[in-house]
């Protein structure tokens, strides 16, 4: 260390590679754990950063926290902006409507350094990349990096200035606040992961565990034997974080209760093995694995927006082909950047000085102006993703109607009638629950319920699926599902207990359609045949008796068919293929038939074959679709109401 300055270990390079490996096979659906290649990025970011301050504070006494900010501006700022350039163009290119009505919010989340909580929000999912994609996603990481700098920087400068330079105190704050941050994460994954995943709060434990390391051996010199006993240990935490990649799911809940904690610590003990003689640091040193590391950063801006487009849709490419191409291009994006943009203002051959201060937040500026525009000109939306009243909004009007006289309106007939006494099991309240199908056809449900007297709650959920707890394979790739992904063993009975709703509609299977393995990706199997069959029967008898369990009766609608729209996706995959969707109508009929609950072919019959004037994109009901369907659906509700 000299000057504030840390000796260059080209180990750290390589290391920095190997994480992006893992990272890039696992967005490619070719490495199930790979997500766990950031921890890595965190543990050494942590490392990194505190022992730069550590140096700087040895050397004079001090540290500059505006000379530091400005140093990591100039390092991130500049390739960050013309990501979310990339990412416009690649929005746009989609020409798909909510994508860029997103676009908006996630540029400018992205540009403030608060994406990750954006995500955790708008209910983004982590382990559905591609089910609801955003060329902006990986923001997430930056977001967290930046908000742990600028709290981490100014806490280690003040714990040194007030312990006057011990190196315990600090090192026993770090350690404080890496145990909240594991108790934190510890308690929130138990409402969601993705909560737990998204947090800056419960990632910080990675950058902690790292900051530890450096304080524990800054300024040390290791003795031969310990250099021995680093290299030797360092290659078993190797090849435990390898076999990490290969085994951890992204929806387990016990990443944060020991995995994550387990993973910084094999990660920090690869760092200084990478930095000392041994097997780690000479694979991280070779040639290619440390000049990919130097470009890392470029590499992980880019290759997001890159791996949205291409796709094998679009480029009609078989598996090895189509990652060879995402590569090369996101290489070459990279490339460039580091070459042109990167280096020259890192270093200071570019925007010095005042031009600097200027240069930036105009970037900046012109950013936010170019997502703003991609709002703007968004094509017109196929389906609005929302309930047309807030669910906040129906239950104030829910608890209004419970507290007041029995005298209310009911639906019979389709008019309106001032007593109960009129229909033997009167209807007041609907609860709408499913997948994005169920949300949008909700939003028809909720104004055909305000003509007919009938409050309508909407909890239709984007990505919603009953085909849960294994292996998905899609048009995204592979994602693994977790037991609950939409909370509905909590979200159900906490709002029936307070909407108290007399007609449960239930509506699910666009995303049920697809091929799923049961054995951690080692066989598949899809509807119709036998172990799909039998574990979707035990999928829809749960739902089934967990609605029952409310005393709501249950309105059970079979699935519509489904087709690609505008040539974005492969029409003739096979999750379109309506003998599928048949499957799921017999299974749903079969589970109703034995539970004694109400089912419904209406939506099934109408939307097979799709009617793209009713569900333009040929999977959501359009507004008008969802009030022309309810022409339909309306009178089956209304005979519900009569006990007919």
């Amino acid at each position: 260390m000299d000057g504030g300055r840390l000796r260059y270990q080209p180990g750290l390079d390589g290391l920095r590679g190997l994480a992006l490996v893992a990272m890039l096979a696992f967005h490619d659906s070719r490495l199930q754990g790979g997500f766990l290649g950031l921890s890595t990025f965190f543990t050494l970011s942590g490392f990194l950063i505190t022992g730069l301050l550590l140096s700087e504070w040895g050397a004079s006494g001090r540290v500059s926290l505006r000379r530091f900010f400005g140093r990591r501006s100039r390092r991130l700022l500049p390739a960050a902006l013309v990501g979310i350039g990339v990412a416009a163009v690649v929005t746009a290119a989609l020409h798909d409507g909510q994508t860029s009505l997103n676009f908006r919010f996630d540029a400018l989340s992205s540009l403030g350094e608060v994406a990750n909580w954006r995500f955790i929000v708008s209910g983004r999912s982590y382990a559905n990349l591609l089910a609801t994609p955003s060329p902006l996603l990986h923001y997430w990481s930056l977001a967290v990096e930046e908000q742990f700098y600028l709290v981490l920087a100014p806490l280690i400068v003040a714990l040194l200035a007030l312990a006057r330079g011990r190196r315990a105190i600090l090192a026993g704050a770090l350690a404080a606040l890496a145990t909240a941050s594991y108790v934190d994460g510890w308690l929130l994954v138990r409402h969601s992961v993705d909560r737990a995943y998204y947090g800056t709060d419960t990632r910080a434990l990675e950058f902690l565990i790292g900051a530890l390391v450096a304080v524990a051996i800054s300024g040390r010199q290791f003795e031969r034997w310990q250099s021995r006993a680093v290299a030797t240990v360092g290659t078993l935490a190797l090849v435990g974080l390898v076999w990490g990649t290969v085994v951890a799911r992204v929806t387990d809940a016990g990443l944060f209760r020991g995995g994550l904690l387990a993973y910084a610590f094999g990660s920090a003990i690869v760092v200084i093995a990478a930095c000392e003689p041994g097997p780690v640091r000479a694979l991280c040193s070779l040639d290619p694995l440390r000049w990919l590391g130097q470009i890392s950063y470029g590499v992980y801006i880019y290759h997001w927006p890159v791996f949205i487009w291409l796709n094998h849709a679009r480029t009609g490419l078989g598996p090895l082909a189509l990652t060879g191409a995402r590569m090369t291009t996101t290489l070459a994006l990279a490339i460039v950047s580091f070459v042109f943009v990167e280096q020259p203002i890192r270093r200071g051959r570019r925007l010095t000085g005042r031009k600097g201060w200027i240069a930036l937040p105009a970037a900046a500026a012109v950013a936010a102006a170019t997502a703003l525009v991609v709002g703007i000109a968004a094509p017109p939306l196929a389906a609005t993703f929302a309930p047309a009243e807030s669910q906040a909004s129906v239950l104030r009007t829910a608890r209004h109607e419970l507290n007041t006289t029995p005298t209310t309106s009911v639906v019979t007939n389709g008019n309106r009638s001032a007593t109960t006494a009129v229909a033997p099991h009167p209807i007041h309240r609907v609860m709408i629950v499913g997948d994005s199908v169920a949300l949008t056809l909700g939003r028809g449900i909720e104004r055909w319920g305000a003509n007919h007297g009938v409050v309508v709650l909407n909890d239709g959920v984007i990505g919603c699926p009953l085909l849960n707890g294994v292996d998905v394979r899609g048009y995204w790739g592979i994602a693994t599902r977790s037991a609950d992904p939409c909370q509905t063993r909590t979200q159900w009975p906490k709002l029936t207990a307070e909407f108290k709703p007399d007609l449960v509609i239930s509506l699910y299977g666009a995303w049920d359609v697809y091929d799923a393995s049961l054995d951690h990706s080692r066989t598949w199997t899809s509807p119709g045949q036998p172990a799909f069959d039998r574990y979707y029967t035990s999928r829809v008898e749960d739902a089934v008796t967990r609605l029952q369990a409310t005393g709501a009766r249950v309105l059970w609608l079979t699935p519509p068919c489904f087709a690609a729209n505008n040539g974005s996706l492969d029409a003739h995959a096979p999750w379109y293929d309506p003998a599928r969707v048949e499957v799921l109508r017999t299974i749903d009929h079969r589970v109703a038939t034995r539970a004694k609950v109400t089912i419904s072919d209406a939506i099934h019959d109408a939307g097979c074959p799709v009617n793209f004037d009713i569900r333009p994109d040929g999977v959501h009901f359009s507004d008008s679709g969802a009030d022309t369907t309810m022409a339909t659906l309306g009178p089956i509700i209304t005979r519900m109401g009569d006990g007919s």
